[in-house]
Formats: structure tokens, sequence, C-alpha cells
């Protein structure tokens, strides 16, 4: 069995081939710098946890934007 399905994580598939998404690949994805959650001696479980909270930035960068645009025409 795959140690991402052990371990209860979903795997991703990269070049045919089923892989983890490792933590920088989380950050990645909500438009945050590599290792922006390496702090405070975090774990990569409560990394997870808290990125699971978070916003994400390019999708608030458009709603923003498309909502800017709506309210100048008020």
């Amino acid at each position: 069995m795959f140690v991402c399905r052990k371990n209860n994580i979903l795997p991703v598939f990269e070049d045919g081939y089923e892989t983890c998404l490792l933590i920088t690949g989380v950050e990645a994805l909500f438009g945050l710098p590599t290792h922006y959650t390496d702090a405070c001696n975090l774990s990569i479980t409560d990394r997870k946890k808290l990125l699971g909270r978070a916003w994400c930035v390019p999708v608030i960068i458009q709603i923003l934007k498309h909502l800017a645009e709506e309210l100048s025409r008020l």
C-alpha cells in the first residue's frame, strides 16, 4: 500500500506517479512563499491545520479586485 494512503494522506500524481503533497506544495497552492508556516517549531500536522484555516491568497485577490470594480461603479 502506498505510504500516503497508509497515513490517511491523499496522494497527488506527478509525472504519472503517486506521491504525497509536501507542506511546501500546500503553501504554494495557497499562494504563500515556501516555508511560510515554518515557525515556532510547528509540526507538519500543525502547519497543515494552520493552512486549513487560511485563505487562499490568489483567490482573495481576485475576489477583492472584482468587488472593487463593482463598488467603483456605484
